[in-house]
């Protein structure tokens, strides 16, 4: 298994400090991790954060957006002198719940099968026989969706935000980055976010790299591999439900060996 991915040459869309795991493993297998992020991560501080996070007590369920949330939402928790106490809490997916139970909190509920908001909802313990009149916080990133709150709301809870975090374009040069590697054309990408595959067409629109729409991406849930096609992506996309490493990696090397 060590050369399940011999030469085959990976264009990896994270954000740089999430892609290491994911680079470690693809070279692991024998692969070509070019690091490519799509996405910079920063830290978002605001008075509307500083006053939800003030009034953390009042709400009964904390949902967790992502790993970042996680993250970035501990940390301002801490530095404002505030702690998840009785609270019941739900992460997206497992790498959300993980970085949870790393932290110290051992009861995180997650979707049964999509680790998606939409898997999130399916939850009974979401349903409005649940939530009605519950004061429920999210933790996320500046300008996410808005269908999670949305549906909540719609089965009587109250839902606020509680934004942590925000996304911008790295300045980085793809052409640079494959030519350091002598790669003309990457054998596939793997895009886990909508907001890293949309910077990344961006990307080759500035670049002159249109040759890139030809690359077969490997995507993390429906909404994006929608979108692949919409942003004139040309291969039919991989399609995983599970954006944690080992999934993307077992996926790349079952699509190396015509397995899928």
């Amino acid at each position: 298994m060590a050369s399940a991915l011999a030469g085959t040459a990976v264009l990896v869309t994270r954000p740089a400090a999430q892609a290491a795991s994911l680079c470690a493993g693809i070279e692991s297998q024998g692969g070509i991790a070019l690091r490519a992020p799509m996405l910079a991560i920063q830290v978002l501080t605001s008075a509307l954060q500083r006053e939800r996070i003030a009034l953390l007590v009042n709400y009964a369920i904390i949902i967790f957006i992502s790993r970042n949330a996680v993250d970035f939402g501990l940390e301002r928790l801490s530095q404002c002198g505030k702690q998840i106490t009785r609270q019941h809490l739900f992460a997206v997916g497992n790498g959300t719940a993980q970085r949870l139970r790393d932290s110290g909190h051992s009861d995180v509920s997650i979707p049964m099968s999509a680790f998606t908001s939409d898997g999130l909802l399916e939850l009974g313990a979401l349903q409005e026989a649940s939530i009605r009149g519950t004061k429920i916080l999210i933790f996320r990133g500046a300008g996410g969706r808005e269908q999670l709150a949305q549906t909540l709301r719609a089965r009587g809870a109250s839902v606020d935000y509680c934004e942590v975090y925000e996304r911008t374009m790295p300045s980085l040069c793809i052409a640079d980055t494959l030519a350091r590697a002598a790669i003309t054309m990457p054998n596939i990408g793997v895009v886990t976010s909508l907001h890293a595959l949309r910077n990344f067409a961006l990307k080759i629109g500035e670049e002159g790299l249109d040759e890139l729409y030809r690359m077969p991406l490997l995507v993390v849930g429906r909404r994006i591999a929608v979108e692949v096609a919409n942003l004139g992506f040309t291969q039919q996309p991989v399609l995983v439900d599970n954006p944690s490493d080992s999934t993307i990696i077992n996926t790349l090397t079952g699509w190396v060996t015509d397995e899928l």
